[in-house]
């Protein structure tokens, strides 16, 4: 994101405290513990019911932030910074990313239900992300907080914006409605997960789909009757794009043999294979593909890449691997904000071991190659690492740039060959790549 603090305060309503108009933010900070570098932060200072984030002010004046969104100023800041006060500033956050929704040309696209929300998220932007720009929540991003923090990142070249909505009580859903305003919508499923919120399971459904009170098209199975009946009776605008395993119940029907599909809609039929056959990734599979169909997009080019669709490990998992080394594998994608998101917990579970990196060319970044090597040097430097391992071709080249040693491999096999185990004895090792990368292979290494 790149917006000026004088639109931040045009977005929030907020009254400016020694602001200075021209001073560009590109990153939101909420949790104190999580800043690295200072330039272009603006901290979020929320009141919650265990930790007031006016506390933390003070300290991160002293390193250098700058920017605050508060509903006071502690004592002793006043003249350090600039300060944005709001009555209340998690609702001013939320106001500033739906007037950034507002002001995008993206398509958004909104998922909520009580299980699958994340994986549809993260298979739908894999997808999306071969042919076009676009911006997703990071990992399980659905809150009242992640909601904003996500589509803050919606830029003028994206073409889709992706972003699940979870609740856990009613009166929720309405304000991650306003903030995500999705053209189209996928309701994944519908369980028990926090029914103790609700009074009945149809409630449930009723708060979740206030997210769809404005959608131009919804994507749901028809199959689970409860959503189809509350869906019907209250979307009386929308398009609706059901599907089922049943002839003739839905506006699509799925047949199945082993893990062979056909999507038959229309006139048309459409056949692809999944590599799994489990009935919850089956489901979300589904969805994906239905989604697809309903944004237009040619089956031809996109239902053969859902054979490359894996089952997704949503937590970063440490392990033990050989040489005595500790793994973070986290090679599924390789984008720069996953890769932010790996090294923070990267760097917060390793503090005394030293730290390599292994990273793969990042593809489809929507950036030239100078510009993406600029934004991950700049990025890079914010963490402590002892070593950068690039493998690939193309756009990374951060040699002689970072104040740590780099290594760089054309491809993972000769990363395999050429780079000596001991090289990495004891150390504590991320592993980012991108899926064409395998480097799964450096896992099992």
């Amino acid at each position: 994101m790149q917006h000026s603090l004088e639109a931040i305060q045009a977005f929030t309503g907020a009254v400016a405290k020694r602001q200075v108009p021209a001073a560009i933010v590109s990153e939101i900070l909420y949790d104190s513990r999580r800043l690295r570098g200072t330039e272009g932060v603006l901290f979020v200072a929320i009141s919650g019911r265990q930790h007031n984030g006016h506390d933390y002010i003070p300290e991160l004046v002293e390193k250098g932030v700058r920017h605050f969104l508060v509903e006071y100023i502690p004592e002793g800041v006043q003249d350090r910074a600039d300060f944005l006060i709001v009555e209340n500033s998690l609702r001013a956050f939320q106001q500033m990313a739906e007037k950034i929704r507002l002001h995008s040309p993206a398509k958004t696209i909104g998922i909520t239900g009580s299980n699958g929300k994340t994986i549809v998220k993260e298979w739908l932007a894999r997808l999306l992300k071969t042919e076009f720009s676009i911006a997703k929540s990071p990992k399980s991003y659905n809150s009242q907080l992640g909601v904003p923090l996500s589509v803050c990142k919606l830029t003028p070249a994206d073409a889709f914006g992706v972003f699940e909505a979870g609740i856990s009580k009613p009166g929720e859903m309405q304000a991650l409605a306003q903030i995500i305003r999705p053209a189209l919508g996928i309701f994944t499923n519908i369980g028990s997960a926090h029914q103790e919120n609700f009074e009945s399971l149809a409630q449930k459904i009723n708060e979740k789909l206030k997210l769809f009170t404005d959608v131009k098209q919804l994507v749901y199975c028809a199959d689970h009757e409860p959503i189809d009946r509350a869906v019907r009776a209250q979307l009386k605008k929308a398009e609706l794009w059901s599907w089922s395993y049943t002839e003739g119940k839905a506006r699509v029907w799925v047949a199945k043999k082993d893990r062979h599909y056909q999507l038959h809609h229309e006139d048309e039929s459409h056949a692809f294979h999944l590599p799994f056959e489990d009935q919850a990734s089956v489901e979300n599979a589904l969805h994906v593909a239905t989604a697809l169909l309903a944004l237009g997009l040619s089956p031809k080019v996109f239902y053969p890449k859902l054979a490359g669709l894996e089952q997704l490990s949503m937590r970063l998992e440490m392990k033990k691997g050989r040489a005595g080394t500790l793994l973070l594998n986290d090679a599924y994608s390789n984008d720069l904000e996953s890769l932010k998101m790996a090294l923070e917990y990267f760097v917060q579970q390793t503090a005394t071991r030293e730290k390599v990196l292994i990273l793969s060319d990042i593809e489809q970044s929507g950036h030239t190659p100078e510009a993406l090597n600029k934004v991950l040097e700049k990025l890079l430097k914010n963490y402590p690492l002892d070593e950068l391992i690039v493998v690939g071709r193309g756009v990374v080249k951060l040699d002689g740039k970072l104040p740590y040693p780099t290594r760089a491999f054309e491809s993972t096999r000769q990363l395999l060959r050429r780079l000596p185990l001991d090289a990495l004895a004891g150390k504590a090792v991320l592993l980012k790549g991108a899926r064409s990368f395998a480097f799964e292979e450096v896992d099992r290494w």
